[in-house]
């Protein structure tokens, strides 16, 4: 008799068990529409978002990406270069499901760059969002977000505040 229950203790795993995925690592691309005063300089641009996460708990995740944004300029406003590094958090479901909702918050460091100023300039912002993702494999997963993100910039004597609505897809592989 305890041999036999010794023998039930010391069996695999069922091969189909869920894996435990902490770390995430995709890439979104999305359409950044202008607000507040970066309206009176650029159009609706495409921006690209590279991030990586670590999911603490399956409901939480910290993580770190980077923001590039095209800026699509106005007639007679000089290039613009938009780009952003920052540190996130990520909250969805505690279930397993196939489409999660999630919200994000993310604290960044952007910077501005243009043939108009001396220099960059570059200041701390922050992005709020949320989304869905829709599960494809246990490693693979498609997203979709809408987020808002604002940063105000000191250039010279004045301040410019530097806001947009983003609309995003994108993929991640969770390792």
């Amino acid at each position: 008799m305890i041999g036999m229950a010794g023998a039930a203790r010391a069996q695999p795993a069922p091969v189909d068990a869920p894996a435990t995925h902490r770390f995430e690592l995709g890439g979104r691309a999305g359409m950044w529409n202008p607000m507040d005063d970066a309206d009176d300089y650029v159009d609706a641009s495409l921006g690209l978002r590279v991030h990586g996460a670590y999911w603490v708990v399956p409901m939480f995740a910290i993580g770190g990406a980077f923001e590039w944004v095209a800026a699509n300029e106005k007639e007679g406003v000089a290039d613009l270069t938009y780009y952003g590094f920052g540190i996130d958090g990520l909250l969805t479901t505690p279930n397993p499901a196939r489409v999660k909702p999630f919200a994000e918050i993310e604290i960044a460091r952007y910077t501005v760059d243009s043939d108009s100023f001396d220099d960059s300039e570059s200041d701390i912002g922050f992005r709020v969002g949320g989304g869905a993702t829709l599960e494809m494999s246990p490693s693979l997963v498609l997203m979709g977000d809408l987020a808002y993100s604002t940063v105000d910039f000191d250039v010279g004597l004045f301040s410019l505040d530097t806001a947009a609505v983003i609309l995003e897809v994108g993929v991640a592989a969770r390792l």
